[in-house]
């Protein structure tokens, strides 16, 4: 892994790990209490910030997983140990998948401000929390 690898990894991991606990927390109680919301009868409207930062959870869960399953891959097709413009596979799908949740917590943001329902101040607290989060470790990986 080297070095390098290390200047990557720390500040993923610590993110990654972030948004699936810290997010998964928020969610889980934004979904219950957006559920019991007694203001919709019948028919109940998904608010969009819920989802949105459903996906930005879920992005990097996935990511945690596809990361996994390159760890555990040995053998003649080894894709993790491919590089991408010298910079490892491993590292450029991470990457991806880190960017997709930052984008999504953005978009929660702003999502977030035009809808009221009853989870929506949980909701934007993992939102900043987890935006504090991402700026912090990416500060950290550009002043390693």
């Amino acid at each position: 892994m080297g070095l390098e690898g290390l200047r990557f990894a720390f500040p993923a991991i610590v993110t990654t790990l972030s948004t699936i606990y810290v997010g998964g927390l928020c969610l889980l109680i934004a979904w219950l209490r957006a559920g019991f919301d007694s203001e919709y009868k019948g028919y109940r409207r998904i608010p969009a910030s819920l989802l949105v930062f459903t996906a930005s959870v879920c992005a990097n869960l996935a990511g945690w997983c596809v990361i996994k399953a390159f760890s555990n891959d040995s053998g003649a097709n080894n894709f993790g140990d491919r590089e991408v413009f010298g910079i490892a596979l491993k590292q450029c799908i991470w990457s991806l998948f880190l960017t997709i949740s930052f984008i999504c917590l953005l978009a929660c943001m702003v999502v977030a401000r035009r809808e009221s329902y009853l989870g929506k101040r949980v909701l934007q607290f993992g939102t900043v929390v987890l935006l504090i989060v991402n700026v912090l470790c990416l500060i950290w990986y550009f002043a390693m």
